[in-house]
């Protein structure tokens, strides 16, 4: 009867890392699709500086670009992407972006080619600076980590079912021994 209660755990086990992981290997797997996102504002728009105004659920979080061009903005937090609409023209952009909506290793992609960028942090934002190519009318800033997918709630919840499946076995494995 341990035999059949190591295959529980491993399949709870099995079932609990893949829920916490699909979404990576997913992102991988499709490293070039993009679902579009959720429209933004424009809270202030004057001498070259746009602030974009990113709602995710009841949060509200400031994207500022410095440049000419941005027509709009789209943040999708399943694809981990921010898709910046330009109106075609080149020139230097500087895109601050809070770290508690995106953050992490960022790729910045134009015409299906990668752009080369440099980077500044502060305690709260990443700042990115780059040279946008003449034509581009999709701008796609990708990053690793992003606005948490599952609220600390839900997480709670899914540690709970885990336990309780753990403790199922365990009073299984339990009850057949004092058969």
């Amino acid at each position: 009867m341990l035999y059949v209660r190591r295959i529980d755990i491993g399949i709870i086990l099995f079932v609990s890392i893949s829920m916490i992981f699909a979404p990576y290997y997913i992102e991988q797997a499709h490293p070039s699709k993009f679902s579009g996102g959720r429209p933004t504002k424009i809270i202030i728009s004057e001498a070259g500086t746009t602030i974009f105004e990113v709602t995710y659920e009841d949060r509200k979080f400031n994207v500022t670009i410095i440049g000419q061009g941005i027509k709009s903005l789209e943040f999708s937090q399943e694809d981990k992407v921010i898709a910046l609409e330009n109106d075609g023209t080149k020139g230097v952009l500087e895109v601050e972006i809070p770290k508690e909506l995106l953050d992490g290793e960022f790729t910045v992609i134009a015409n299906n080619v990668d752009i080369e960028f440099e980077i500044s942090e502060t305690a709260t934002h990443s700042i990115l600076l780059f040279d946008k190519p003449d034509g581009s009318k999709t701008i796609v800033i990708r990053g690793t980590t992003v606005v948490p997918e599952f609220p600390v709630v839900v997480m709670a919840v899914l540690s709970v079912i885990v336990a309780i499946a753990i403790g199922i076995s365990r009073f299984k494995k339990v009850g057949y021994r004092q058969t």
